[in-house]
């Protein structure tokens, strides 16, 4: 069924049954080819299709959602969104958005998905392999080459006018590589993803997983310390992931942002400017409407240094008094929307990372860490595992491992003094390196 057909039967199933109504499609489907020791372990073609309903009636929220689509089926999903919206408590906050113009995004599709055969695919995970592989003897074996896609269709219309369609496509290339020397074996790895499959480097993929394997070999336990300390992008975008809880606005209505009231002060380094880009070109969240049908849009939530704004959907923005942002979005058809990030990115510097090692006489590279998950999102604070390099007089001496690094990322954001320019995109946030004048690393 096409989403129009499926907007003209909920239509008719709901006129005068409730007072608003919405319909949220998609569909979506792509292909998984990962390789082990250059031969193709695991290929799994996906699919999927679904909708969601939810319906306003009396100030109460009624969700229901279904992965069978025919007619009578969207009609028995409407009604049981209505019977779900009787056992709601009311709510006048519970609103739909009304039908607006939508941005001009940019383009989201990228035609290969469908021109590209199934034996070049598999050829572009065999060469992430290869590549690995004739980085340097030491590589002794790729634990995983995966090569990934998607296309995916939405939809979107609510009885207020809200009308959004669009189809948009993912890529994205991984690679684990092991180094063995002596009785040692350590693993690297690497990561790319883009909207767009030429934006993608097979071979860079392999290289670098090899590179970050082979840069472990040898690690020493170094006595603790505080030292300048260097994060690399990956690592950033952790903590920058960490900190978008505070930026949300539903965690700013409940209490649970160290941000809410604190609009207009600075609060972080000069350095520091964050911003959620919902328009951004290639960005794997970009799209002209959210998972609500409001347009998105480019907030500015930090600028140097300063508080400048949040997220919000359209309950949250109602709760809040203030309007949505168009960060509206969904798990899949199968949950109604939550305020979230888009594209959320620490804007980069000038100075390349190589550039900023030789400036150190001591310091440490952050390479890993282990157990973000455990950070506390509401007071900031995190204790995690980590592994790194050490610089002295500007150069890589060693690797280190057995570290351990804790506090608070507030503080982290507050006394970052350098911002790199290797600005680097792990699905959807992006941050670059940056510098921590000061680290408690603890050894042994």
């Amino acid at each position: 069924m096409k989403p129009e057909d499926i907007f003209e039967i909920v239509s008719i199933s709901l006129k005068e049954r409730a007072d608003a109504w919405e319909i949220y499609f998609s569909r979506g489907r792509g292909l998984k080819i990962e390789t082990k020791e250059g031969k193709i372990e695991n290929f799994q073609p996906q699919e999927s299709e679904g909708l969601s309903i939810r319906v306003i009636t009396g100030q109460r929220l009624g969700f229901a959602y279904t992965s069978q689509i025919n007619p009578e089926i969207v009609r028995k999903t409407a009604a049981k969104a209505l019977e779900n919206a009787q056992v709601t408590e009311r709510d006048e906050a519970h609103r739909l958005p009304s039908g607006e113009s939508l941005p001009q995004a940019p383009e989201i599709r990228d035609q290969t998905i469908d021109s590209l055969s199934i034996e070049e695919k598999i050829e572009i995970a065999l060469s992430i392999h290869q590549a690995a592989t004739k980085t340097d003897p030491r590589i002794k074996k790729v634990q995983q080459a995966k090569y990934q896609d998607g296309l995916q269709e939405v939809a979107i219309f609510n009885s207020l006018g809200v009308s959004g369609k669009a189809i948009s496509t993912n890529f994205s290339l991984s690679c684990v590589a092991v180094a063995e020397e002596k009785d040692t074996s350590e693993m690297g790895w690497e990561y790319q993803a883009s909207r767009f499959l030429s934006d993608l480097n097979p071979s860079r993929v392999g290289q670098v997983a090899a590179q970050r394997a082979l840069e472990r070999l040898g690690a020493i336990k170094p006595e603790s310390s505080y030292l300048p300390t260097i994060f690399r992008p990956y690592i950033t975008v952790d903590f920058l992931e960490l900190l978008s809880f505070s930026f949300c606005g539903d965690n700013i209505v409940k209490g649970k942002s160290q941000l809410a009231g604190k609009k207009g002060e600075t609060l972080f380094a000069k350095q520091v400017n964050i911003v959620d880009d919902g328009l951004l070109p290639k960005g794997l969240a970009t799209r002209a409407f959210d998972d609500e049908g409001v347009g998105q849009q480019t907030t500015l939530l930090v600028v140097e240094g300063r508080v400048e704004g949040f997220l919000f959907d359209t309950y949250w923005a109602q709760r809040a008094g203030e309007r949505s942002t168009g960060n509206a979005a969904r798990g899949g058809f199968q949950s109604p929307p939550l305020v979230s990030t888009t594209n959320l990115c620490l804007q980069p510097g000038n100075i390349s990372p190589n550039e900023l090692i030789k400036t150190l006489t001591k310091g440490v590279i952050i390479t890993e860490v282990l157990g973000m998950h455990t950070a506390d999102p509401v007071s900031g604070d995190f204790s995690v595992g980590a592994a790194g390099l050490l610089v002295k007089d500007g150069e890589v001496v060693s690797s280190l491992t057995g570290l351990a690094i804790s506090g608070n990322i507030f503080d982290i954001f507050k006394r970052i003094e350098v911002v790199c320019s290797d600005l680097c995109f792990y699905g959807s946030v992006g941050a670059p390196s940056i510098l921590i004048g000061g680290l408690d690393i603890s050894g042994r």
